[in-house]
């Protein structure tokens, strides 16, 4: 996600991160273990969805029981395991 996406006449078009997260959502949803392991990725950083780190520990937990190799290792990366903890704790 690098701010612009290529066109077949070679120009760049903006990228829209709240439609991709849109979509992403809508495939996630849907048991698509690679838009589980994107959405969650965006909720980490806050691209296009308000930044939740519970949601991103989440979607990256739904993913890796799905065998999402890259999920398994977000999920287990310190920083986003224990900021979704942190958050989760004081609710």
């Amino acid at each position: 996600m690098n701010g612009s996406v290529g066109s077949k006449a070679g120009r760049s078009v903006p990228q829209d991160d709240a439609e991709v997260a849109k979509w992403y959502r809508l495939a996630a949803e849907q048991n698509n273990a690679f838009a589980q392991t994107n959405l969650g990725t965006m909720f980490s950083g806050g691209r296009g969805v308000p930044q939740a780190y519970a949601q991103a520990y989440m979607w990256f937990t739904v993913s890796a029981g799905q065998g999402d190799r890259d999920a398994t290792l977000l999920e287990g990366e310190p920083s986003t395991a224990s900021k979704a903890n942190m958050i989760t704790d004081v609710h």
